[in-house]
């Protein structure tokens, strides 16, 4: 189990262009939100809902975790999560679930205090669209007004942290799931030198 302790940034397109060049690290993240205890083998299920979580990196190696998330207090989320194996999942059902996909840049390294990333969210027309675009998250625990003068993100926090969790943005989309899956890897590799 983890403690988070997190704020979120809604970011223009100027300023994400800027921190996008200086990430150390990109990703692609596709998320579901389940609520299906069959879904799984029963010896995954630990909760009424979860995050099903796929993340690819920019040789098609591909990592899948489950997490439950609940609030504890301003800024704070338990987080329990843990890999699974790609054969416990039913992908072919995964269509019916709502979902967030995008492109995450950090720009510190993974895990590192503070840990700080961009989420750019695709778009691509008639198939998947937020209504967001970019969002930054920062995990920390040390002082966030110091971050924020830092990374020029004075003004654009979020006040209504809820309304920005990615399980409220996730959306349907008639997307067959392994498209999805090579949608965001061709996004990721995209502009790789």
């Amino acid at each position: 189990m983890k403690i988070e302790r997190e704020k979120k940034y809604l970011i223009p397109e100027n300023l994400a262009e800027d921190l996008k060049s200086k990430s150390v690290l990109k990703i692609g993240v596709i998320q579901w939100y389940i609520d299906d205890k069959n879904f799984l083998i029963d010896k995954y299920y630990v909760g009424n809902k979860y995050r099903l979580r796929l993340i690819i990196d920019k040789n098609f190696n591909k990592q899948w975790s489950i997490a439950i998330k609940r609030d504890l207090r301003k800024f704070e989320r338990e987080e329990i999560e843990f890999e699974i194996p790609e054969t416990e999942i039913n992908i072919n059902a995964l269509k019916q679930y709502k979902l967030t996909a995008k492109i995450r840049y950090y720009l510190t390294l993974p895990n590192s205090d503070p840990e700080i990333v961009l989420d750019e969210f695709l778009r691509v027309d008639k198939v998947i669209e937020f209504e967001i675009r970019y969002l930054l998250e920062i995990e920390t625990f040390k002082n966030f007004e110091e971050i924020e003068k830092e990374n020029n993100l004075v003004g654009f926090e979020v006040k209504d942290f809820k309304k920005f969790t990615n399980e409220k943005l996730a959306k349907g989309f008639s997307i067959e799931t392994l498209k999805l899956i090579d949608l965001v890897y061709q996004f990721l590799v995209k502009n790789e030198g």
